[in-house]
Parts: structure tokens; C-alpha cells; sequence
């Protein structure tokens, strides 16, 4: 059990029973459960995560937008920064420790600086009459990483989101309430710094080339290394089982010679609780039995159990099982049924546009032609259920025309909706959208002097999906919002580079709903690029490839949406030279097709 971070503070305030008017100032108490990153090798470096005290012991002071009131947030964000990050990005490493100072050259083999750059809270007034609000918080961070002599490796951004559903009573039940969204907030953030970490191209060379360097000797003056005994062994379920069962037990046993700090279970990204008994033998090893109830969804499940001792070394074991799903009879057919109801779809696609000073691109239109036949026949659409808009067909108002109106009126609650868009994506300042900057999709008729009349603002795609009933939606988008030049993105009129970073934030909130899922063809800052010897953008060619059977990691027949992405981040990946990574934001999966 985590150790509390700061103790609550007596409220000065006077605390009302509803939302009325007045003013709050809370100090909430932080108490995160830190999620380990699932990692399938382990870098064998030592690495000093650099907090010092004026950081560790700074309050981050926030309003909370209201009408209703004016609501003072004081969150110790940095303490639960040194908290969470070290048994969070254990997975990771041989050994991490918190250091106050920047340490001596070659002491260690990676120096991590955490900085928390923004935290912004909304309110949503749900209920007025009783005095009911939902709660949202975003933080926004970098990690910084260094190498053993401090030259920057690489600096990783991203947005910590968490939400509370009708929040009500009196301030000190919001104290306590807001504690726990800035927990899991920062755990979120936390999580994805380790997950981008893990993934990182440049930092896996990196740890390629420092790793007979730590295997032969210490630099000298660097601190011991705990010795790193630690076992975990699972005895249910083996390795790659296929199980039918909606949720299974986990069984296992750990054993080391240290005192065992903490043992976390990681499924899908989600922590699980776990059931531990303590035996130590004669030769005084101990040993941990553990247990825990697992639920698993169709297709592709990960779970990883963390362990770390007393001295900080940590070990990590990771077990892939699949869950089958029953397969329809009578065979796959273009028209089949791939959930409870039906299945439609939207293909869109632009290469060419009406204003001239936007940059023609090459492969959008042929790209969403073949995603098209390929839903068609494989996808399980019937052609009633479909509409493709190429060129000059995509225009703003057809666009919303049948996202708004044609898959409104026929998406059901039992059925699935796929969306593709493949074309330009770009952005401009916009002091009331979030991070200041407004995204938009970019129809053939868009005006790139006056975007917001003329272009797809994200926040209308959002609205799309609330105004759906459909059981699943998965939107893919084949394009960029970075305005950088060479990809499906370009610069308005009169405006200049962007001096700003883009947080993911605007797609996360698009993913927030069960059965949300948004797949991109790259990160925020990344541009999405279109190659002549592929014939497609780089992203839409191993789409279709998954499709076609390459992405059935567990053999069963079913292509889900995750099994596509993990496919897609290491093909692209490749491909690009580590300039485009596709990311998943969702809430649940999807079987996209079935052999």
C-alpha cells in the first residue's frame, strides 16, 4: 500500500452542502497506486530519477472554471511524482533510484528529469437542482531523459486525464474526491511516459550500445547495485494460452532473499488487486504466493506482475494469453455480421484541393479506396452501409452530412461504426481551445485563411461520437496536425511555425466512452508520411497488410483492433526510421475482420 504523500489540511472555508456560491480552497491528500509498464526486456542500466527538494516539496496551485463558485486546488504534485515514478518505470531498468542533485558524470547510466508543465480542471454542472458536477483534470509533462554524462536522449510529452462522475456534498467530500482525480491523473501520465519510454527507437540504441559497458564494470564512485535475485515464476496460465473463460485466476509464486516491498498485477494497462502469502525457508529465501482474479477481453491480453524488495531492485515477468471468440457459422461472407448488429462505415479521402496553396498529396484518395474494397469484402459492410467521399466529393458540408446525419440516423445501438480519413490535417492559435491551439480535418472546399468556417474542427468530431448510438466506433486517421512540411499536414495562411508542443489530450478525451477508440498514423508532433515505393502513405500500406492477416498475433482468425496497432507500431515504426509511431486511444476493442 502506497504511503501518503501529505496529510489533509483543515478547510478554513465554509463547506456547503451543494454547489452554491462562495469560495473553497482545498488541499486534498495524494494517495496514487503506481501502474508498472509492461516491458518484454529490460534494459540492464542503472538509472537516477532527478527530483530535488524545491520540486518534491512544490504545491501546484489551480482553479477549478466554475460558475457556480471559485474552487482553489493546492495539489503536491511533485511528492507524488518521487512516490510513483520509481516503481512505475522499475520494469525498465536493473536498478532506479531518486537523487536530489545532478549526479556525477557516469554515476549512472540514465538521468530522468519528470516536469509537470500544466494541470487544467473542468466542471460539468450534471444536476443544478441537487448540486451534482462531473469532475475532469488533464496534466501535462515532459520526461526528460539524459545520458550517464547529461546530453539529452530524447524528451517525452504527455497528458495524465482522469474523471469523477457526479461529484457532490460538501467540501470536504470534494477534497477527498479531488485528491483522488490528481492521483490518477498523475498515474496516468506517469504510465504514459514509461509506455513511449518503452517504445522509444532512439533509447533502445541506446541501451544497446551502453550495455557491455555496465556489464563489464561499474564506473567507479557509482553506488552498489542490490543484487537482483528476484523469481517469478507463473503456474497458471502458461505462456500464449487460448482460453474461452471471461475471467481466469492467476496463479504464481516469487521468491528472493530480500524482504518483498510490493507485488503489482498489470492487465491491459489496468492494476489489479493481489491475494500474498509470506513462507520463508530454511535456507532464508522467501517465498510469495500470489493470486489474483483476472478478467480478459476478446482477442490479445497482457499481464504483467512487477515485484520490487526492500533494497529497490525490482524484476518483472510477463504473460500473453488469448481469449477466443465464438466464430459466426456458416463461414465469413462481405455482408457478415461481425458483432450483434450491423457494421457501417464512412471512407473519406483527399489528394487534391480546391484552393491551390494547399499542397497536393499523392496517395490519400487511392489509400481510402482500398481501405473501402477492403471493408466491402472482407470487412463485413454491406455496400448499403457504406459511403466513400473522394476529392472533391469530401466536402465540408457532405462530410458532416454523413457523420452527422446518414450514420446518425442508421447506426443503431447493437452496431459498429468504422470511420477513415485520409488527407491534410492542421492546426492554428486558438486561445479557447485546449493548449491554445485548434486542430482541424481539412474537407477539398476548406479555406486555409479562415479554417474555423470552412474546415472539421476536432470538437465537432466529438460531438459526432455523443450524437452516435452505435455500441463501438473506431475512427482511423491517416493524416498529421504537426504543420510541419513532407506529410499530410500543412501551415495555414500568415501563420508561422508553431513554437508549441501538441499534447494528445484533444484524443484522449475522444476515447473516454467504452467502445471509443481512436487510431492515428502517428503521435501529435509526428508527420504522417506518404512513400512512392509503397504505393500509400506508410501507415494505410501495413494497415491493409494487418487486415490482411499479418496483424493475427494468437493465430484464432480474428484481427482485433489492438493486434492492428501493436502490428503497426513496429512496422511503421521501421519503415519511417523511428519518424512515425501510430497510437492507439481507446476504451475496449474491436474485431476488425475474421478469416
Amino acid at each position: 500500500m502506497a504511503r501518503r504523500v501529505t496529510r489533509a489540511l483543515i478547510l478554513s472555508t465554509l463547506a456547503l452542502s451543494s454547489l452554491g456560491c462562495g469560495s473553497w480552497s482545498l488541499n486534498p491528500t495524494l494517495d496514487p497506486r503506481p501502474v508498472p509498464v509492461a516491458v518484454r526486456d529490460r534494459w540492464p542500466l542503472r538509472a537516477a530519477i532527478l527530483i530535488p527538494d524545491e520540486e518534491r516539496n512544490r504545491t501546484y496551485r489551480s482553479s477549478i472554471e466554475a460558475d457556480i463558485r471559485t474552487i482553489e486546488t493546492n495539489l503536491p504534485l511533485g511528492a507524488g511524482l518521487e512516490e510513483i515514478l520509481p516503481p512505475s518505470l522499475a520494469p525498465l531498468f536493473e536498478r532506479i533510484v531518486i537523487v536530489r542533485s545532478r549526479p556525477a558524470a557516469g554515476a549512472y547510466d540514465m538521468v530522468l528529469v519528470p516536469k509537470i508543465a500544466d494541470i487544467r480542471w473542468k466542471m460539468v454542472v450534471v444536476d443544478r437542482l441537487i448540486g451534482l458536477a462531473d469532475l475532469s483534470l488533464a496534466i501535462s509533462g515532459q520526461l526528460q531523459i539524459l545520458d550517464g554524462t547529461g546530453k539529452e536522449l530524447t524528451t517525452i510529452k504527455a497528458d495524465g486525464t482522469a474523471t469523477a462522475r457526479r461529484l457532490g456534498g460538501q467540501a470536504n467530500v470534494w477534497e477527498q474526491r479531488t485528491g483522488e482525480v490528481a492521483a490518477q491523473a498523475l498515474v496516468s501520465l506517469v504510465r504514459r511516459w514509461g509506455e513511449q519510454a518503452a517504445l522509444s527507437f532512439d533509447l533502445e540504441q541506446y541501451a544497446a550500445r551502453v550495455r557491455p559497458a555496465v556489464t563489464a564494470q561499474a564506473p567507479a564512485g557509482s553506488p552498489p547495485r542490490p543484487p537482483s535475485d528476484i523469481t517469478i515464476s507463473f503456474s497458471y496460465p502458461t505462456e500464449g494460452a487460448r482460453l474461452s473463460e471471461d475471467d481466469i485466476t492467476v496463479m504464481g509464486l516469487v521468491s528472493a532473499s530480500k524482504e518483498i516491498s510490493r507485488i503489482d498485477l498489470v492487465v491491459n494497462g489496468r492494476p489489479l488487486p493481489v491475494s500474498r502469502d509470506v513462507r520463508v525457508q530454511p535456507t532464508g529465501i522467501q517465498s510469495h504466493p500470489f493470486n489474483a482474479k483476472v478478467p480478459l477481453t476478446p482477442g490479445l491480453n497482457l499481464i504483467a506482475v512487477t515485484v520490487v524488495d526492500r533494497s529497490g531492485a525490482a524484476a518483472q515477468a510477463v504473460r500473453t494469453v488469448f481469449r477466443d471468440v465464438a466464430q459466426p457459422t456458416g463461414g465469413p461472407t462481405a455482408t457478415a455480421k461481425l458483432g450483434t448488429g450491423e457494421r457501417w462505415a464512412v471512407v473519406i479521402g483527399i489528394d487534391q484541393y480546391r484552393d491551390p496553396s494547399i499542397s497536393s498529396l499523392r496517395y490519400a484518395a487511392a489509400d481510402a479506396e482500398s481501405v473501402f474494397r477492403f471493408l466491402m469484402t472482407r470487412g463485413g459492410v454491406k455496400p448499403s452501409n457504406a459511403r466513400l467521399l473522394l476529392n472533391q466529393q469530401a466536402t465540408q458540408r457532405a462530410i458532416r452530412e454523413v457523420l452527422g446525419g446518414f450514420l446518425r440516423q442508421k447506426a443503431t445501438k447493437d452496431d459498429e461504426v468504422v470511420i477513415y480519413y485520409a488527407g491534410h490535417g492542421t492546426t492554428e492559435p486558438d486561445q479557447s481551445a485546449e493548449s491554445g491551439v485548434a486542430k482541424y480535418l481539412v474537407p477539398w472546399d476548406a479555406d486555409p485563411t479562415n479554417l474555423f468556417a470552412s474546415a472539421i474542427p476536432m470538437e465537432e468530431i466529438d460531438r459526432v461520437f455523443g450524437r452516435l448510438a452505435a455500441r463501438k466506433i473506431l475512427m482511423v486517421q491517416d493524416t498529421c496536425f504537426s504543420g510541419g512540411a513532407g506529410g499530410r499536414t500543412f501551415l495555414a495562411k500568415g501563420l508561422a511555425m508553431r513554437s508549441t508542443t501538441l499534447t494528445d489530450r484533444f484524443l484522449q478525451d475522444l476515447s473516454q466512452k467504452e467502445g471509443r477508440m481512436i487510431l492515428t498514423a502517428s503521435d501529435v508532433n509526428q508527420i504522417s508520411q506518404e512513400d512512392p515505393a509503397l504505393g500509400h502513405g506508410i501507415f494505410t500500406h501495413f494497415l491493409l497488410e494487418a487486415l490482411g492477416g499479418a496483424a493475427d498475433l494468437d493465430g484464432d482468425g480474428a484481427i482485433t483492433v489492438r493486434e492492428v496497432h501493436l502490428y503497426l507500431q513496429r512496422k511503421v515504426h521501421e519503415r519511417s526510421n523511428g519518424a512515425q509511431t501510430p497510437q492507439l486511444y481507446n476504451i475496449g476493442d474491436m474485431t476488425l475482420v475474421r478469416k
